[in-house]
């Protein structure tokens, strides 16, 4: 009889920090997809590097659906723009100008790096490199949802 009492007890207590346990994941947040970002300048490298950077790749590997129209399905595909971001480039005109709206040039760049950040004007300066001492500055603009900061625009400097 001892024994059955000792067993109860002992299941009991097994249950009892097996719930315990469970409440504490439940408290616990789960990590998310999406990295969150210390500070706002920092969400803003993040977007403007991940569209450049993901507009390289799909340029450079474009998908079989995106073949006869890869620069503007790379620019419609990246989950670093926002809703306005391809309406916004087509009122740049640099594509109607035989240039590329996002790299604003006729050429890709040799690298990119992200200048200046504002996040009080939502603006950040991208510079491209191509080659040697050649190099662009273009102003990117961006906008924040749900605390995710996504490129709005890029503003092609006037040659």
């Amino acid at each position: 009889m001892q024994r059955t009492k000792l067993i109860v007890t002992i299941t009991i207590l097994i249950i009892l920090a097996i719930i315990a346990l469970l409440r504490i994941q439940a408290v616990q947040p789960t990590p998310s997809v999406e990295t969150k970002v210390v500070n706002e300048e920092d969400g803003m490298k993040a977007a403007v590097m991940g569209l450049f950077n993901g507009y390289k790749s799909c340029m450079e590997n474009p998908p079989e659906e995106a073949i006869g129209q890869v620069g503007s399905y790379c620019q419609v595909h990246n989950s670093f723009a926002s809703g306005s971001f391809v309406s916004n480039l087509e009122k740049g005109g640099t594509a109607a100008a035989g240039g590329d709206p996002i790299t604003c040039s006729q050429n890709p760049p040799t690298s990119v790096k992200v200048g200046t950040i504002n996040p009080s004007q939502e603006t950040a300066e991208v510079i491209e490199s191509f080659g040697g001492e050649i190099e662009t500055k273009i102003k990117v603009t961006l906008i924040q949802k749900d605390s995710v900061w996504k490129v709005d625009n890029i503003i092609c400097p006037i040659p």
